[in-house]
């Protein structure tokens, strides 16, 4: 019953995690694709903008690119941690009962 009660654990600390963040994640998607987006039509569709102009253009959708992969590779490396920790206790529990059987 201990792996058990340690799969619950991680199950809903993934969900804690899940409710804490995912407005902050929808949030930056929802915000920042369609920046994103705009901001590469500018870029590309400008003719009479200087290259001051697209310089800070570039730099703007780097920096929104760069926000947006922040908060996906946070958000991949706490479910990963969690579900590591699930697959971790479960396969000990395996061989618990396979060394109390024998």
């Amino acid at each position: 019953m201990y792996v058990l009660g340690c799969f619950y654990c991680g199950v809903q600390l993934l969900e804690q995690a899940d409710c804490l963040f995912k407005y902050y994640v929808a949030n930056t998607y929802m915000t920042n694709i369609p920046l994103l987006c705009l901001l590469l039509y500018g870029v590309i569709m400008s003719e009479a903008s200087s290259t001051a102009n697209r310089m800070i253009s570039v730099f703007h959708c780097c920096y929104t690119a760069f926000q947006m992969m922040a908060v996906s590779v946070t958000a991949i490396i706490v479910s990963t941690q969690v579900r590591g920790f699930i697959i971790v206790e479960l396969t000990f529990r395996v061989r618990v009962i396979g060394n109390s059987t024998v």
